[in-house]
Formats: C-alpha cells, structure tokens, sequence
C-alpha cells in the first residue's frame, strides 16, 4: 500500500486545487461516515480498500464536484 491520506486544508496554509473530490464514506452505522476527502480517484480507492475490511458494509467512494469561485463569479451546487 502506498501513502493515500484524506484531504485536508487548514486555514490557507495548504490548498490544492481540484474540480472533483473523492469521499470515502461507509454505511455500517448512523454516526461519523465520511472517513476521507480525497483530491483524486487513486488515492481514494487506495484507501477505499485499507479501510473496507473495518466495515460490517464495507466501504464506499464517490465523486463531488467541487464549486469554484473566481472574483465575482459563483458557482453553487444545489
């Protein structure tokens, strides 16, 4: 296994920028499913399977498309 970590952004300090994130998420139980944000398909299933053995349900992965914005331009999803 190599390396995959959710990704996260603290304040400004890191940004990445990405169209679609990955959550990794699973439906074993009500509370805490989202296990991972991820700025690319590879690392997410990487992590998919780490994880998906933990699980009752096993693991799931989705793509989001990420709103952007750009001076006064505004995307919004919804």
């Amino acid at each position: 296994m190599g390396t995959a970590r959710p990704f996260l952004s603290q304040g400004s300090a890191s940004v990445r920028c990405v169209e679609t994130v990955w959550i990794v998420y699973h439906d074993s139980g009500p509370d805490n499913n989202i296990l991972g944000v991820f700025g690319n398909e590879e690392e997410a299933h990487e992590y998919q399977e780490l994880m998906a053995p933990q699980f009752e349900k096993g693991v799931l992965m989705t793509p989001f498309p990420v709103p952007w914005r750009q001076g006064t331009t505004e995307v919004q999803i919804g």
